[in-house]
């Protein structure tokens, strides 16, 4: 049974992600042909090639996040895994995102405790927190709050990525829809935003396969990413 709602998922994921593959290359097309043909508003062939350059560099990003998909999908897959400290990375995702803050005037708050050691696989992990960061920041409105906090508690690491902006449809929350591949909902997530489709699909299966707890919550004036972190056992090598 599993591996037919395995084969199942496979086939759906295939047929939606041709689709998602096909508009962009039509649109290419579109494009170059207007411009060697010299139709219309085609003649302005700068102002085209740079569309085109833009949409390419979409294309290219989504299918980058298509072959981590495969990755993680793959059925003898196995991640690394070592003891490292959170703390420093997630200063560097924020920072390396700071054209955003920047370009909409974002108030980053920034409640990260030093020397979060989390057990896992580094390069995964990082993928996962820049994809909840950045789609966090990609949400919120221009003068918005973003809010990232990590502690350590008793026996966990908590962390929660605040957003200001609209609230997410309950129903788009229900059963991790808002989680699935290529979902979105009707309110503000689509295309128009510059997301692959896939961003939080791949987080959904980065944490899952660490066994990492999260959940997306509708706060007052906008959204909260939460992950919950085992703590490591203390005899494990510190690798960073």
């Amino acid at each position: 049974e599993k591996e037919k709602l395995r084969d199942e998922q496979r086939i759906s994921f295939i047929a939606t992600m041709s689709h998602e593959l096909k508009s962009p290359i039509t649109a290419i097309k579109g494009q170059l042909e207007g411009m060697i043909n010299n139709i219309g508003v085609y003649q302005n062939r700068d102002k085209y090639l740079k569309r085109s350059l833009a949409i390419a560099e979409d294309l290219d990003r989504l299918v980058r996040e298509i072959l981590v998909v495969s990755k993680l999908d793959t059925v003898d897959f196995n991640f690394n895994k070592e003891k490292f400290n959170l703390s420093p990375i997630l200063e560097e995702i924020i920072k390396n995102l700071d054209y955003i803050q920047i370009d909409k005037k974002i108030k980053t708050v920034k409640k990260i405790e030093k020397n979060l050691f989390v057990e896992g696989d580094i390069s995964l992990l990082k993928k996962a927190f820049k994809n909840i960061i950045e789609n966090g920041m990609k949400y919120c409105p221009e003068n918005g709050l973003f809010i990232v906090e990590a502690i350590k508690l008793k026996d966990r690491i908590l962390i929660e990525i605040f957003n200001d902006g609209d609230s997410i449809l309950e129903e788009d929350l229900n059963d991790e829809k808002i989680f699935e591949a290529f979902y979105r909902t009707e309110k503000s997530r689509n295309q128009e935003t510059g997301g692959s489709g896939l961003g939080l699909h791949i987080v959904k299966k980065i944490l899952k396969s660490h066994k990492f707890s999260y959940k997306i919550d509708n706060r007052d004036n906008g959204v909260v990413f939460t992950v919950e972190i085992p703590i490591p056992e203390k005899n494990l090598e510190i690798s960073r």
